[in-house]
């Protein structure tokens, strides 16, 4: 049994319940592009965070997101773009599609979750990347998870969001 879809996720809510206890009321938590905030900047000024454009190799930001409110927000990227092998002409990711056994192979190239519950963030960013967006969109809409498709067509990156992500209405989208 491999968790490493919901580890990063699960270990920022850990930390940001001890960060909490310690009667901290605003921080950001981040492990490895995975974070949790709650609250704002030291300064009183918004959390601002990038999501990842995701390009092989590359490190630089498609969106930004303004949170502008006190209460925790998780924000999850999955993707296909870091960790993959080509073979023959096709590219492999190193996630695996739990109903087939195999890398996910379609043109969803990363998947942004926001929620307030790290753990289900980090899960669903996961699962819905293997779904791609064309089965995965219905099922985020069903659920009512906030989420950011980022799919590649003709070497362009195309966005789909979710209805929740759409209505969200303390986070800025830029």
């Amino acid at each position: 049994m491999d968790l490493s879809s919901i580890a990063q996720g699960y270990s920022v809510g850990r930390i940001a319940a001890v960060v909490e206890s310690a009667g901290i009321q605003n921080y950001l938590v981040e492990i490895g592009g995975e974070l949790q905030t709650q609250g704002h900047k030291p300064d009183g000024s918004p959390w601002r965070i990038g999501v990842e454009r995701p390009l092989p190799g590359g490190r630089s930001v498609q969106k930004t997101l303004t949170i502008r409110q006190d209460a925790p927000v998780s924000v999850m990227t999955s993707g296909t773009y870091r960790h993959y092998f080509d073979e023959q002409g096709k590219r492999y990711s190193h996630v695996l599609d739990a109903r087939t056994g195999k890398p996910v192979t379609h043109n969803t190239v990363s998947v942004t979750v926001i929620n307030d519950n790290p753990t289900a963030a980090d899960a669903w960013s996961t699962a819905l990347l293997c779904l791609g967006r064309e089965a995965g969109m219905p099922v985020a809409n069903e659920s009512g998870i906030a989420a950011l498709f980022i799919t590649t067509h003709n070497n362009r990156f195309e966005e789909a969001v979710s209805h929740r992500w759409r209505s969200l209405k303390t986070i800025e989208v830029h």
